[in-house]
Formats: C-alpha cells, structure tokens, sequence
C-alpha cells in the first residue's frame, strides 16, 4: 500500500494549474488535427512551440510534485 502525505495548499494550486496546461495543450492539438482533417491546413501561428513549452512545463512541475509526495515519476 503507498500513503500519500496531504499536499501544501500551494502545491495542490501547482497541480491543478499543470493539469489545466495539459488539458489545454490536449484541446490545442485536438484543433490542430481536426482543422487538417476538415480544411488541410492550420489557422494558427507557430502552435508547436507554445504546446512543446506548455507540456514540458506542465510535465515538469508534475514530477517535481512527485518526487516532494514519493508518487510516481512522469519522465526518466
């Protein structure tokens, strides 16, 4: 059995906000992929560089959190 500790309140603020930046990068390449399948082209600037950022970001606070708790670890 593994005990997760109770999370700081800034911490739990930290997790939230890097599960809403994945879900936005998510909604981002969902628009992405369906603008090719319906029209063959992209209406936005550049949107791979704000999702690459976004993600890393995101994954990076995760494992932070997850290394403080003892939880599992999203990247080698």
């Amino acid at each position: 059995m593994h005990i997760v500790k109770k999370l700081d309140e800034s911490d739990i603020y930290r997790l939230l906000h890097s599960f809403d930046g994945i879900s936005r990068t998510a909604g981002m390449l969902n628009s992405i992929c369906s603008q090719l399948l319906n029209d063959d082209y992209i209406t936005t600037s550049n949107p791979m560089s704000y999702i690459h950022g976004k993600s890393d970001h995101s994954f990076a606070v995760l494992d932070d959190l997850c290394e403080k708790y003892s939880l599992m670890k999203f990247k080698d």
